[in-house]
């Protein structure tokens, strides 16, 4: 049913367990489950979009320099957040898993982004039998979709159309 698969730095805590050299607290620090659940708790939506956001693309401040139309973008998505949390602590992805896609699959990383990302794309490369990596040059975790996304298109629509 798919045909090819394009990976934005996909949080896939899973893979990083049991590795001491990929997992530390830098995951527990860039995702701040613990901090944004409590700003939830507490009603505080824009804040827990705050110290999310800043926290996964790795820059201070990343959220309040988004522009308006991101900004009310997030803020009307903002109750998913907690499942979203939920679900990248709790799900679990094997590489065992990932030797089972077929498909030709593009990894793409931030050049800046949190280093678990570039982790998890590494650990990715290794078990996907069938694929290709790119680096969006300066970017974070965000991969220049709202402020350059000439760059990834690109990228993206050069890698579809080899495997039409």
């Amino acid at each position: 049913m798919v045909k090819t698969l394009v990976l934005g730095e996909p949080p896939v805590l899973s893979l990083l367990e049991g590795n001491p050299s990929y997992y530390s607290k830098d995951i527990e620090n860039t995702f701040r489950h613990s901090l944004v659940r409590e700003a939830i708790d507490r009603g505080d939506a824009e804040n827990a979009a705050r110290i999310f956001l800043d926290g996964v693309i790795g820059t201070k401040g990343y959220f309040n320099q988004l522009p308006s139309d991101a900004h009310a973008m997030i803020m009307e998505n903002i109750k998913s957040l907690s499942g979203e949390l939920a679900s990248i602590i709790t799900q679990r992805f094997t590489c065992e898993d990932a030797q089972r896609v077929r498909v030709p699959t593009l990894l793409v990383k931030g050049e800046v982004s949190p280093k678990l990302f570039h982790n998890i794309i590494d650990i990715l490369a290794g078990c996907l039998p069938n694929n290709e990596q790119a680096t969006i040059p300066g970017e974070s975790h965000e991969l220049g979709r709202m402020e350059k996304p000439e760059v990834f298109n690109m990228i993206v629509l050069e890698f579809l159309s080899k495997h039409r």
